[in-house]
């Protein structure tokens, strides 16, 4: 179980600077409270539902995703410092608190990351290292041991927009499992191209999507398409302005 909440929070990671918000990052226009957000598939069934909810200052509050078939909540809620930067997050399931991680700035591109478990047991350590002011380059996660358990690199445009991420995890010595995620963007900054490839499978998938905006040119209508153009899901999203 902490290793799968482990990973959870390292990708949910947002990281923060003083000198943009999340709300820019993810490409959004407009003063926005919240974001709900319902993925189906191609018959209309439920598959998930993700509730964001932002600061005063723009930045992510808390994220919520449901699954339809469990019905599960998980949680994760972020506390930041008076710079907008990350300095501890929450995660919870079913409003139950599961692990709490700490960050800890220890040079001005470098985080330390202290993960604890409900009861206040450290199980993880971690280190967080940025390619400039707010955008994470190296993530690494150690067991108690000082074995590294999961690792994670990214890599930029000249634009600042994620270009490439490889995910390395192996909590067992012998198993070891590799993602890399490829992006691709559009004029305007919205992803049309998403590849990824699993060790595990030895194989690549590749998603592309297609975007309806509102009058303030933020998408409310995503849908989810194969390579080859077939639909695969869709996600409608309504937006509360502030």
């Amino acid at each position: 179980m902490h290793k799968t909440l482990s990973i959870f929070l390292l990708l949910s990671l947002i990281s923060c600077s003083y000198e943009t918000n999340d709300l820019e990052r993810m490409n959004l226009h407009g003063s926005i409270k919240s974001l709900h957000e319902k993925k189906t598939n191609i018959t209309g069934e439920l598959i998930m539902t993700k509730e964001t909810i932002f600061t005063n200052t723009g930045m992510v509050k808390s994220t919520e995703y449901i699954h339809s078939f469990n019905n599960t909540s998980n949680k994760s809620i972020n506390h930041y410092d008076f710079r907008n930067r990350i300095v501890k997050q929450e995660f919870l399931i079913n409003d139950s608190l599961m692990t709490s991680q700490e960050y800890l700035r220890i040079s001005p591109h470098k985080d330390s990351i202290l993960l604890y478990d409900s009861n206040g047991e450290l199980i993880n350590t971690g280190t967080l290292k940025y390619a400039n002011d707010w955008q994470p380059e190296v993530i690494k996660l150690y067991n108690t041991e000082n074995y590294t358990v999961y690792c994670d690199t990214s890599k930029y445009d000249s634009k600042g927009r994620l270009i490439e991420q490889n995910v390395e995890q192996h909590f067992d010595p012998e198993f070891k499992r590799k993602y890399q995620y490829r992006y691709k963007y559009d004029s305007i900054g919205r992803i049309q191209v998403l590849s990824t490839y699993d060790s595990f499978k030895d194989s690549i998938t590749v998603e592309r999507y297609k975007y309806k905006l509102d009058e303030k040119n933020n998408w409310i209508e995503k849908q989810i398409l194969s390579k080859k153009g077939d639909s695969l899901a869709i996600i409608i999203r309504t937006i509360k302005y502030k």
